[in-house]
């Protein structure tokens, strides 16, 4: 019986080794945002191909004609954000272990980071995006992110302002 526990536990390790040493962590490389999407979505330029990335822990509501809805509300201030804080400039990427590589669409998952400044932190807390989990993916942020949405929606911030957004209530 103990041969058994031991077999088993030195395969989770190994199982666990292979999954960190292929996951992505950090890019040292940065990557100039050529197209902001959504308030979720942006567009960098690697090589000479633009990459649709979308950012880890964060639904913004959806760009549509019904703009009242629940995901509509929000939506054009959240690109509008987004828009100013990252287009033409240069921002960094970061996978994580937890999370895929890419998304149900064929989009890259990554933490995006300008200066130092985790964007995804940044929309949620400032109330331009949900914290979100993907499918049935995990990530090394969610319980962070899910008190920075507890924070904006006690604070009414952006989406949560029940004046702007009645169906967020």
């Amino acid at each position: 019986m103990g041969k058994i526990t031991i077999n088993i536990t030195i395969g989770i390790i190994a199982v666990a080794s292979i999954t960190v040493m292929s996951a992505e962590f950090v890019s040292a490389a940065s990557y100039r945002v050529t197209k902001v999407v959504d308030g979720d979505t942006i567009a960098v330029r690697m090589g000479k191909n633009d990459v649709s990335v979308r950012l880890i822990g964060v639904d913004a509501p959806e760009l549509s004609s019904r703009s009242n809805t629940k995901k509509g509300c929000f939506a054009a201030q959240s690109k509008d954000y987004l828009s100013r804080k990252l287009l033409g400039k240069y921002v960094t990427l970061s996978g994580d272990y937890l999370s895929c590589d890419k998304d149900y669409y064929g989009r890259l998952l990554r933490y995006v980071y300008l200066n130092g400044e985790d964007i995804s932190r940044t929309l949620v807390l400032n109330g331009y995006a949900r914290q979100y989990k993907y499918w049935n993916n995990d990530y090394m942020n969610r319980y962070s992110y899910t008190l920075l949405e507890t924070a904006a929606r006690a604070t009414w911030r952006g989406l949560w302002n029940h004046w702007t957004c009645p169906v967020n209530r």
